[in-house]
């Protein structure tokens, strides 16, 4: 079941694309950075307000605060357009059975286990 999930995810990040893969994972980094803008910003906004700029020329805090949101760099990738639509379709999972009888269905492609009994070992025994 873990092998046949991980080839559903390979799949879909086949078919979504390495780059829209590579966006999505570093969605968090980005927010981080977008949120921090907007905190520089607001903050030299509040600064800035009611003030004349010959005087705000002179601050060295509000070239500071420009300066930190001129260095960050904000992801400007998009995504790469994905022209057809995913669907996924359940299928069912053959784990197979358990049986005491040597016949039954063809099954060559599959491998057999088999655990012979003592006659002093019991069913429960060899479920725990």
């Amino acid at each position: 079941i873990q092998k046949q999930e991980q080839e559903i995810l390979h799949d879909l990040h086949e078919f979504i694309g390495s780059k829209n893969m590579a966006t999505i994972s570093h969605q968090l980094d980005a927010e981080h950075r977008l949120e921090l803008a907007e905190n520089i910003y607001k903050e030299s906004s509040k600064y800035m307000e009611g003030q004349e700029i010959d005087m705000l020329l002179a601050k060295s805090e509000l070239y500071e605060k420009l300066n930190q949101l001129n260095e960050l760099r904000l992801d400007e990738a998009e995504f790469e357009p994905i022209t057809a639509e995913v669907y996924f379709r359940p299928g069912t999972a053959q784990l197979g059975y358990l049986t005491n009888e040597v016949s039954g269905p063809p099954t060559e492609q599959y491998e057999y286990l088999h655990l012979p009994l003592s006659s002093s070992q019991s069913s429960l025994e060899l479920a725990n």
